[in-house]
């Protein structure tokens, strides 16, 4: 049952980890269908873009239109940079109440030069999706943004972004449904989460200080690995209860998305089986051991015999019964084998007294004619 019970285990991680691979690879392709196209229109915006145009806001508005998954799209420039007569430009164009309105960033209170959005597309001078934010003054709903820079001459001079709100990647991720009560979540790159069944966790604690908090090495290893955008699968335990874990990165945008599977579910078939297995093997296992004692006990019972007849004859008694034993076994051949030296001895010893008082004879007559000469 135990041997039954490892393997059968082996074989269940191994297809949950195929099934899982399975779950997030489709939930993936889901997201990319999303973010890939949104990362589409501020390159192709950026790339063909002509500075100190008066087009900007009706092109971020086109753009907005075509595609139902920006919730909003802005222009932000460096100062002076796209129109030398205008210090700060940052127009935005956003969804509210089904119709697409107009405002600007160029605000001293947002301060959009300081917005990580802004602010590490220039330094890096590559495409980023920011870590979600809720975005208070701008689109004021928690949002990534996806920046794309505008590079001229190789002179930094802004970024065109578009805004992918996380109710879109939320309502992917908690449709994914396993077993009873398993769940999937995602986090960002930093192990921030952005969907996770406990709401208390969104946007408040990353994977890493939820971990390092409860001391839990696996969780802290889990995050580790989700950080270095690796792709695994292990089992992690929290508050007492056991799970297993398959996480995988998503491309370009540096998230992982995972699916996590408790065992009292994942195991519960197996359970079951080996309960059954052992409420049929022990009543067979108790019955074999009735049969081995018993066996064992009429074995026992034979020995036990020919141990007593061998001390009456080694005290002499050659005339006592032997047990009838006609089995063919090694003890009815050791029996029928005493019974053949019982009854060798017996001769041998009926043999030595015949010798004995012939001697005693032919003593005696010896005595009487040595006398008789004397």
């Amino acid at each position: 049952a135990w041997f039954s019970h490892k393997i059968a285990s082996d074989i269940i991680l191994e297809q949950t980890e195929k099934q899982a691979e399975t779950i997030v690879q489709a939930a993936v392709e889901r997201i990319l269908l999303i973010t890939e196209p949104i990362e589409k229109i501020p390159r192709h915006i950026a790339d063909s873009l002509i500075p100190g145009s008066h087009d900007t806001v009706k092109i971020l508005k086109i753009s907005l239109e075509s595609n139902e998954n920006i919730f909003g799209m802005a222009a932000a420039f460096e100062p002076y940079r796209f129109d030398p007569s205008v210090r700060q430009m940052c127009p935005y164009v956003y969804r509210s109440k089904g119709q697409i309105n107009t405002t600007t960033l160029a605000d001293p209170s947002y301060d959009y030069m300081k917005q990580d959005w802004y602010r590490i597309p220039k330094l890096s001078m590559s495409p980023e999706w920011s870590e979600p934010y809720f975005d208070r003054g701008g689109g004021n709903v928690l949002m990534s943004t996806f920046s794309y820079p505008v590079i001229r001459n190789r002179q930094f001079m802004g970024v065109i972004t578009a805004d992918l709100a996380m109710s879109h990647l939320h309502k992917i991720v908690s449709g994914i449904h396993v077993l009873n009560s398993g769940y999937a979540f995602l986090v960002t790159a930093r192990g921030s989460f952005i969907s996770h069944p406990d709401s208390r966790l969104v946007m408040r604690k990353t994977l890493g200080e939820y971990a390092s908090k409860s001391s839990n090495k696996q969780l802290m290893k889990i995050a580790s690995d989700i950080e270095k955008g690796k792709t695994g699968f292990s089992g992690f335990t929290l508050n007492k209860k056991k799970f297993q874990v398959y996480y995988h990165p998503i491309r370009s945008t540096g998230w992982t998305i995972g699916v996590v599977f408790p065992d009292d579910e994942l195991f519960a078939p197996l359970k079951q089986l080996t309960r059954k297995m052992l409420f049929v093997s022990i009543p067979e296992l108790a019955l074999l051991i009735l049969a081995v004692a018993w066996a064992a006990g009429k074995i026992t019972v034979r020995i036990s015999r020919l141990s007593k007849i061998s001390d009456i004859i080694a005290k002499g008694d050659f005339t006592s019964p032997l047990p009838e034993d006609t089995s063919t076994d090694e003890l009815g051949k050791l029996s029928r084998s005493f019974k053949h030296m019982q009854q060798s001895l017996k001769s041998y010893m009926d043999d030595l007294e015949t010798a004995i008082a012939a001697r005693q004879r032919i003593e005696s007559e010896l005595g009487i004619a040595r006398e008789i000469q004397m």
